[in-house]
């Protein structure tokens, strides 16, 4: 039988990371942490000590949203640097002095490019929502 004392030293022992409830009820909890990428997951309410949580509960948190960066590195647009670097010699940007003397037309062409990156990233959006295969 396990001592109520043992359990709260072995408790004082366990590595506690900060965490930010993003939303809570009586059994369970979203939260939001860092481990150097930010991460949200569930784990149960009961686990929660103040804005704290034991590392082997965050482990074993129920991961919550998508892993964008597995995602967009399998269905980017790879010929965003292809496009990326038409658009600046289009532009007139051949050499580094031209985006030193003209940063607007390189700003233009980079939000070109990102609209091309948005509508890849709405596309997989859609397949998820839809629940369709992924492209590899």
């Amino acid at each position: 039988m396990v001592d109520k004392k043992d359990e709260v030293q072995e408790i004082k022992k366990q590595k506690l990371i900060p965490v930010r409830v993003v939303i809570s009820n009586d059994t369970t909890s979203l939260v939001e942490w860092s481990d150097g990428e930010l991460k949200r997951g569930f784990v149960a309410t009961k686990a929660i000590q103040q804005t704290k949580i034991a590392e082997d509960d965050l482990e074993a948190a129920t991961p919550y949203g998508e892993d964008w960066t597995k995602l967009i590195k399998i269905t980017a647009n790879t010929d965003i640097p292809k496009r990326l670097a038409e658009l600046l010699y289009k532009n007139g940007i051949w050499q580094a002095v031209d985006i030193l003397e003209n940063p607007g037309a390189v700003q233009a062409c980079i939000q070109e490019a990102t609209g091309l990156i948005l509508a890849d990233i709405i596309r997989v959006a859609n397949k998820l929502v839809n629940k369709e295969v992924l492209d590899d």
